[in-house]
């Protein structure tokens, strides 16, 4: 099956395309996820840092539980006091809790009744890692209440001793943050799409340009291989790129081509004609040999007859001259010798002047011969000179 030069073309380009943007969606999302879970480590740390900073600085005094369970630093109470986790949830939309020890005192995690999950405790792995430890935690799932949290954990100590005492907590729902993740990833995607459709459809119309250009060049190949040969006139301004190249390439042939068997045809018909007239003078050449032959025949018989008519009018005077009687009889044969020799001169003038005149006609030919052998050197010179450059191959 024969597929077209656009087809492959496209494909070409559809292929890899469709592979780049696979593979940078996947890239993408991956980067996304990473990205956001390292942005939403440093948002969750900054706040967690704030909050810690926040309830260790409000006094002096160190952080102190009573009888009742309830939580103070001084005279400052702690326990069910929740304006500054809700401020935090109002102008930073994170989740926080106040720890103290492993319990959580304060926070504005809700369960699914939209109650407060106060008096409930961190895992084992949090609370060893930050009030043993005296370290940082962080998780991209810490469950809360049935939910997974991106959570931060740090420590909160006592004014004088640096005592652990307690922990801060801020989280964000894992949900929430993959929601926004792949509405990113969503929007890459369709980006991605765009451009690979952008790019299939300005390739297709740079790939119909281009087939364009080179179908005409195949039709005017086609013309010349059909002996087409009609002059080409530019409907539109040409391509600079290589392919433009290639027409006024594929043009310029077919102008040069064109001149070039315009001028063997007038060549040609010159070449005709002189060979017609060549003929022709080879007929009258042919005629006036003919003719010289003749005279020249005609002369030789007319020398001969003359050669012998003069042997016997020496022969007569000879008989004259040794005679003794009268000369009478022999005057009548000497007239008619005579006038037998005066037919043949005037014979032999008239053979004469034909052989001139013939050889006058032959002479006249041979001029005209040289004339179209001239003729036909100039026009070899000039065929010689427009086909000078091409090279031919068996």
């Amino acid at each position: 099956m024969k597929i077209r030069l656009q087809a492959k073309i496209i494909s070409f380009v559809l292929f890899p395309a469709i592979t780049i943007g696979i593979m940078a969606g996947w890239i993408s999302s991956n980067k996304i996820t990473q990205i956001m879970e390292q942005e939403m480590h440093s948002q969750l740390k900054t706040l967690a840092y704030a909050g810690c900073q926040f309830y260790e600085s409000i006094n002096n005094e160190p952080f102190s539980q009573d009888e009742s369970g309830t939580v103070k630093k001084g005279d400052f109470i702690i326990t069910d006091n929740y304006l500054f986790v809700d401020g935090m949830m109002d102008h930073a939309d994170v989740y926080a809790s106040f720890f103290y020890q492993d319990e959580r005192i304060v926070t504005n995690v809700l369960d699914y009744k939209g109650a407060r999950m106060i008096r409930t405790s961190a895992n084992q792995i949090v609370a060893d890692t930050v009030l043993k430890k005296g370290l940082d935690y962080f998780s991209s799932n810490v469950i809360i209440g049935g939910e997974e949290y991106y959570g931060y954990y740090v420590p909160v100590h006592q004014p004088k001793t640096n005592e652990v005492v307690g922990m801060f907590f801020t989280g964000d729902n894992v949900s929430k943050v993959r929601e926004a993740a792949n509405t990113t990833k969503k929007t890459i995607f369709f980006i991605i799409i765009g451009v690979v459709t952008a790019s299939i459809i300005l390739t297709s119309f740079l790939v119909l340009n281009m087939t364009g250009a080179l179908k005409k060049t195949v039709k005017d190949l086609e013309d010349l291989s059909n002996g087409v040969l009609s002059p080409v006139h530019y409907e539109k301004k040409i391509r600079t790129d290589e392919i433009g190249d290639i027409v006024k390439a594929t043009y310029k042939l077919k102008h040069t081509l064109n001149d070039l068997i315009r001028s063997i045809s007038t060549t040609s018909s010159i070449l005709f004609d002189s060979a017609r007239d060549m003929e022709l003078i080879f007929a009258d050449n042919t005629q006036s040999t003919l003719e010289i032959y003749e005279s020249l025949e005609k002369l030789s018989a007319a020398s001969i007859q003359q050669a012998v008519s003069l042997e016997r009018i020496t022969g007569l005077i000879q008989d004259i001259n040794s005679s003794d009687s009268s000369v009478t009889p022999f005057i009548n044969d000497v007239i008619d010798f005579l006038l037998e020799l005066s037919a043949l001169a005037e014979e032999n003038a008239a053979s004469t002047q034909t052989t001139s005149d013939a050889t006058d006609r032959l002479t006249n030919s041979m001029i005209d011969i040289e004339k179209e052998i001239k003729v036909l050197r100039e026009l070899a010179a000039n065929l010689n000179q427009q086909l000078k450059g091409i090279h031919f191959y068996e």
